[in-house]
């Protein structure tokens, strides 16, 4: 009784006019939050960097970092407040607007924001040799759950009385998945194309590798949400649950290893960083 009781206060306040000059503050509030947790500090930027490489990072190697990592924290707030903002204008009903939907929202529009700022701002730069950032493995890990959505949202269109008990909500489903897999396929085509930031290498090849792994587990969470939303209990289950393995698989990183050897050739298929033409940018 409760919950209903708070579901039909917020559904009364959500039809009154005022409701989005007086929910704007506490977005607000939010957002300084978010902006508060996700500002980069040099501890963490160091930690981040010998997750990434063993080597002791340089002071020029860390100052680059955060310089980098502030501009591509930016639009993640940002999108969090015109996100609640419109949703709130729009009168959406908030308690269907699930916690776990405005995450992903968020990290994937800001996601998206952040490669193209990072391409904007090295804009002209020095070339990049087109080379993998992460493993075709998990990108396929990732196209498969939505693929399977979409061949059954198909299925359930044209009729198949099999597939309509699987996934009820065709239309929403399919909407949903042409639009979340067009954007992770810009995301990772701006990752593997756009030009090198400028400063160390090393700081590309962890900018480049940390959002290809983060749009391969957004796509898998996506999934995950599709399922759960649309398709049938037994469904969403299997599909929820192989999203969420795989996005743990896909979210892995060996802990790298110290070595006296030279640089040697990327492994076939596996992560590797940046390959520039012409000399290093000055950070």
């Amino acid at each position: 009784m409760r919950g209903r009781g708070v579901r039909d206060a917020i559904s009364a306040a959500a039809n009154h006019p005022d409701f989005v000059l007086t929910a704007t503050p506490i977005y607000i509030g939010y957002t300084l939050v978010l902006f508060l947790a996700l500002w980069p500090t040099r501890r963490g930027v160091t930690k981040l960097l010998r997750r990434h490489d063993p080597a002791e990072p340089t002071d020029t190697e860390i100052d680059s970092a955060l310089r980098q990592l502030f501009l591509r924290r930016l639009p993640y707030p940002a999108v969090f407040l015109g996100f609640t903002i419109v949703a709130t204008g729009a009168l959406l009903p908030y308690e269907r607007i699930g916690g776990h939907v405005i995450a992903l929202v968020v990290a994937t529009v800001g996601l998206l924001l952040a490669e193209v700022i990072t391409w904007v701002t090295t804009r002209g730069g020095a070339r990049l040799q087109r080379q993998p950032v992460i493993p075709w493995w998990t990108i396929t890990l990732a196209a498969a759950p939505l693929a399977v959505l979409a061949l059954l949202g198909a299925a359930t269109l044209l009729g198949q009385g099999w597939a309509v008990q699987l996934v009820p909500q065709a239309g929403t489903a399919l909407a949903i998945v042409a639009v979340a897999a067009t954007t992770y396929m810009v995301i990772i085509w701006l990752v593997a194309h756009r030009p090198p930031v400028r400063g160390p290498a090393r700081i590309d090849s962890l900018l480049r590798a940390r959002a290809a792994r983060f749009s391969v587990l957004l796509a898998l969470l996506t999934s995950a949400a599709i399922a759960v939303h649309c398709a049938a209990r037994e469904l969403a289950f299997g599909v929820a649950g192989v999203a969420l393995v795989g996005a743990l698989a896909a979210s892995w990183q060996r802990p790298p290893q110290a070595s006296s050897q030279p640089a040697a050739e990327p492994a076939r298929g596996a992560a590797s960083a940046a390959t520039v033409e012409g000399p290093e940018s000055a950070p």
